[in-house]
């Protein structure tokens, strides 16, 4: 098997980062007006700015901090590292891909509030009766899940089936279908 080498990268500042571009979006739509006024409202346009700072450097703080998960795989296996802004290596983990026996969908949901529940979905691989938690699918786009599956599928050709999206799947049983994605026999 000869596939080329593939990286996937995992933040949770992509997330925050959207928010706060998002914020920033809200506060030039209300200082616009305010600008073309005549600057009347110059203090509430400070205050404005001043929040806006302030949530900048809450969003700096947190991406700081929060760790960058590296899958970087090649046609023997994958090397999962873990960082964030304050250190380049906090530590890493690998398997080869012969090892795995089994791949799976975790969903784990949790109650948030008043009767409101977050599911986050977890892709794992299987080695020698072991779980091994190896990417966050809710906080990765479609486009880096879906070149993830194919690698997987390309990267595991002695498992009987494979990972498609579910309006892909044809007429092919169904072992798992979680969120978009079914676990089908292979062809």
């Amino acid at each position: 098997m000869n596939i080329e080498t593939k990286v996937f990268k995992e933040s949770a500042s992509r997330s925050l980062k959207i928010v706060s571009l998002v914020f920033l979006g809200i506060i030039l739509l209300l200082a616009i007006p305010i600008a073309i006024d005549g600057f009347k409202d110059l203090v509430f346009l400070l205050l404005i700015a001043g929040i806006f700072l302030f949530v900048l450097l809450i969003t700096f703080l947190v991406t700081g901090f929060a760790g960058l998960k590296k899958l970087e795989c090649n046609s023997i296996g994958c090397e999962i590292s873990y960082s964030n802004f304050w250190k380049r290596y906090l530590h890493s983990d690998s398997f080869e891909w012969a090892s795995v026996t089994d791949t799976n969908i975790e969903e784990i949901c949790e109650e948030v509030g008043k009767g409101g529940i977050v599911c986050n979905y977890f892709f794992e691989v299987t080695l020698n009766d072991q779980q091994k938690r190896i990417w966050n699918l809710t906080m990765s786009s479609k486009k880096t899940t879906s070149e993830l599956f194919d690698y997987i599928n390309k990267a595991t050709p002695h498992l009987k089936y494979i990972w498609e999206k579910t309006a892909d799947f044809g007429k092919r049983q169904v072992i798992v279908q979680v969120d978009d994605y079914c676990k089908v026999a292979r062809m």
